[in-house]
Formats: C-alpha cells, structure tokens, sequence
C-alpha cells in the first residue's frame, strides 16, 4: 500500500462526510483555470474529456509527467474512490495498475467554493522511481525556499463523470533536498491528467 508523505487532513475530513452524506452526480461541463483563465500557458495540451469508461464499471485515471504514464483504478472501495460531483467537486483517489506502482489523489473543487480550503491539486506517488509529484500550491506556500516555484493545476474541465487538465509538477523530495540545502533549486514539470468515474 503506498503512502503519501505530507498529511491530507482535508482528505480525511471528506471521508467521514461522505460516509455520513453521500455525493451527487453532475452533468454541467467547467473549465477552471487559477486567476479566472480559461486554458493554461505552459503550451501543453490536455487531454480530450472523455466519458468512454463511465457506463463499464470501472473508474480510471491517466496522469502523464514528462514522458512518464501513470495508470490507476479510482474504482471506489475501501482506499479508493471517485466522485465526480462531491459537493460541487470533482475527487478521486486511486492505486496504480497496468504496471503503475503507487497511487494519486486528485481534487478539484468549483473556484471561490467555501467547503473547501484546498486549491486544485493533483498528488502521485511512484513507488517503483521513488518519487512524489504534486501539483500543488499549498506544498510551496509551507516552504520560504520554494517561494518562487510555479507548482499548480494550470486548467481543468469537468464534463459529468469526466475530468481532465494540464498541471505543473514538482518532485517533492528533490523539494525538500533544496530546502535542506544539499540540492539545487528543483526543476517543474509538466503533464497532463485524465480521470473517469463509472456511473453507479
């Protein structure tokens, strides 16, 4: 079982709303860019939306860092979980498969919303590589050293059970290595990410 190094307190919090209230379904289509934008300026491309998997069962996530695919099963269960619409916000929790090791967690809540103090993020951990990519901006803001760092979800759409976006990474450890001051300043990278909750 992976796990992820920083606490998600926030996480943890839905959890237990969610056992106790449920979620809903939305069929309303949005893009969510920081500031108020549309689409990202990095120059990725996100990835189509798409709602193939949503009638099969089986939830589905892709996440692409530089060169790097990342395969995980959201299908809900004890550890795993994929909402498209918990309250008002698109969330999802899933273990690596097709040869991806780890797992990712991705939330993505209306811009403005008051039931959440959590910007868009997306957490990855690659067990195999030893690497913990976020995109993050609450990860920065912890840290004075990383004052400079471009880490976020640059774009997203959200169409009823699908999600995708364009995001800006950073491994955390070579993060922590620069903070420790036995690195230089860590590089960002970019990727994309794609996920699908089946239809109950």
């Amino acid at each position: 079982m992976f796990t992820f190094k920083r606490p998600v307190g926030l996480l943890l919090a839905l959890v237990l709303v969610v056992a106790a209230c449920g979620g809903g379904d939305s069929d309303t289509a949005t893009t969510k860019a920081p500031g108020g934008g549309d689409t990202a300026t990095t120059g990725v491309t996100s990835p189509p939306v798409t709602n193939e998997a949503s009638n099969s069962g089986v939830s589905t996530a892709v996440v692409v860092i530089a060169d790097k695919r990342y395969e995980f099963d959201m299908t809900p269960g004890p550890t795993t979980r994929c909402d498209p619409d918990f309250f008002g916000a698109f969330w999802g929790i899933g273990v690596g498969t097709g040869g991806t090791s780890g797992g990712v967690e991705l939330l993505l809540p209306p811009e403005g919303d008051p039931n959440f103090d959590e910007p868009p993020h997306v957490n990855l951990r690659d067990t195999a590589n030893d690497l913990d990519w976020t995109a993050d901006p609450g990860f920065v803001t912890n840290y004075a050293q990383l004052e400079g760092l471009d880490i976020q979800v640059n774009s997203f759409t959200v169409d009823g059970h699908s999600a995708s976006g364009v995001a800006t990474f950073v491994d955390e450890d070579a993060a922590y290595a620069f903070i420790g001051g036995t690195a230089d300043e860590p590089s960002t990278v970019q990727g994309t990410f794609e996920i699908t909750c089946a239809e109950e």
